[in-house]
């Protein structure tokens, strides 16, 4: 009973002026302990005007159902990376993954796909979700009624019809709203997103047999090649900057934790690769921010 009246108030706040609400509601999610729906979480869920049945998809079927941005920050959720979606918003997006750890959606794409468009959702989230990694969904204001609702809008209602593969998700509202992100914890060590990306290549099906390099060695090489190759390229949208010299071809491609070099050698199929750690190497990762244009 307790959960009915809880749910049927967060979508009355869904209709309405949230503001009404003022009294602390109590809600028993499934499995869980009784919590307190607060009036500011009401005017949260209230914003994203989601319906009484997506709330109670959410509800009923995600990791942590109805979670403020607040709360998020206040937990360690992710231990070993993950995954964050939700609209850019300002850079809002990149902020919560710098703060958490959790690779932004826009880097999985390159990583699973080559490139970021075409959007490619069912896959995509169909690989998240059977990954065994946590994911973080920012919900932003009029998720799926918004004038310029596009991708987010798209991913939200592939989860209302595939309610099932919301058991590893976590629905975060409010991130949008924060006048900054702050959190005390640290985030995952490197070594998950390096083997993330490894497990991404080997999705999109371009394992090779890699050496790992020393970085600081590796990219001494990229420093002393680049002088020699007849043209740099670059390619924004992937964060990447290659070219190509008689030793073979090079890769550097930025990403939010750092840099990811990699080695191509001439006539040979066994590649080098290294990645560079903006928190732990920052001395060698402005070196390595030299190179990219």
């Amino acid at each position: 009973m307790r959960r009915l009246l809880a749910i049927a108030l967060l979508f009355a706040a869904s209709h309405a002026d949230a503001s009404r609400f003022r009294a602390p509601v109590i809600r028993t999610p499934v499995s869980r302990v009784p919590i307190v729906v607060s009036a500011p979480k009401l005017d949260l869920v209230a914003a994203s005007e989601l319906t009484l049945p997506q709330i109670a998809l959410i509800e009923n079927h995600s990791l942590g159902g109805i979670e403020t941005a607040t709360e998020f920050l206040e937990q360690e959720p992710v231990k070993e990376g993950g995954y964050l979606l939700g609209i850019n918003g300002d850079g809002r997006h990149n902020e919560f993954a710098e703060a958490t750890g959790l690779t932004p959606f826009l880097e999985t794409y390159v990583e699973l796909f080559g490139r970021p468009h075409p959007v490619r959702t069912p896959e995509f989230l169909d690989y998240i979700t059977r990954s065994g990694e946590e994911t973080v969904f920012l919900v932003p204001p009029k998720a799926l009624t918004h004038e310029d609702a596009n991708v987010t809008k798209e991913e939200l209602e592939w989860f209302f019809e595939n309610p099932e593969r919301m058991k590893s998700v976590r629905f975060v509202f409010g991130a949008y709203d924060l006048p900054e992100v702050k959190r005390s914890f640290p985030v995952s060590p490197d070594e998950h997103r390096v083997a993330q990306q490894r497990r991404h290549n080997a999705q999109r099906g371009s394992v090779s047999p890699f050496v790992n390099s020393d970085p600081e060695e590796l990219l001494s090489e990229f420093e002393s090649e680049i002088q020699h190759a007849p043209m740099v390229r670059e390619r924004a949208s992937r964060g990447m900057t290659y070219f190509q010299t008689e030793a073979g071809t090079y890769i550097i491609r930025r990403i939010l934790r750092g840099y990811f070099l990699e080695f191509f050698p001439e006539g040979e199929f066994e590649r080098r690769e290294a990645f560079i750690s903006k928190r732990n190497n920052p001395k060698l990762f402005s070196r390595a921010n030299g190179l990219s244009y």
